[in-house]
């Protein structure tokens, strides 16, 4: 039995240089098989490995990361930040065609752009009075595109399907 849900691109983390794209229709078995595929790429490439026998030195470098990724997630924990990062995702955006997409006030993109920059999360380039925000780095931009096909991508393609 054949069955459509629509296009679906799955992104493994950057170390895998795999991505699969399904196009419907695709057998039920076919879909599982490569959700698990990717599953288990995800699961043995992001798993930690901590050890019972490591060093000092190895857990204080393992330290050093952890805090890392706790800062960024500090950073993401906004709604608003978190929607920003998406937007820019996509490419350089101004602060007024931010505004213009979420909807909100200047104050408030504007204070949420502070925050990520001074997370060292996003870059700006001015070009005359304008300025121009991207994200800085490639991890952000794998951590915003995971969010996004766990949460994002499943709710647009619900919207997207067409209703009986």
């Amino acid at each position: 039995m054949n069955w459509s849900i629509g296009p679906f691109v799955f992104g493994l983390p950057s170390g895998c240089r795999h991505v699969f794209v399904l196009q419907p229709p695709f057998s039920r078995s076919h879909y599982r098989y490569i959700i698990n595929k990717i599953h288990r790429a995800r699961t043995k490439m992001t798993l930690p490995q901590i050890k019972t026998d490591m060093n000092q030195e190895e857990m204080n470098l393992l330290l050093v990361q952890a805090r890392k990724a706790s800062d960024l997630l500090k950073s993401l924990s906004h709604e608003t930040r978190l929607m920003i990062l998406c937007i820019l995702s996509e490419g350089e955006k101004s602060v007024s065609e931010l505004e213009e997409i979420l909807a909100m006030p200047q104050a408030a993109v504007s204070q949420q752009l502070a925050r990520l920059r001074l997370d060292g999360l996003v870059d700006t380039r001015r070009e005359g009075r304008m300025i121009y925000y991207s994200i800085l780095n490639h991890e952000v931009s794998s951590v915003i595109g995971t969010l996004y096909s766990l949460f994002c991508a499943p709710v647009r393609n619900e919207a997207e399907q067409p209703t009986d």
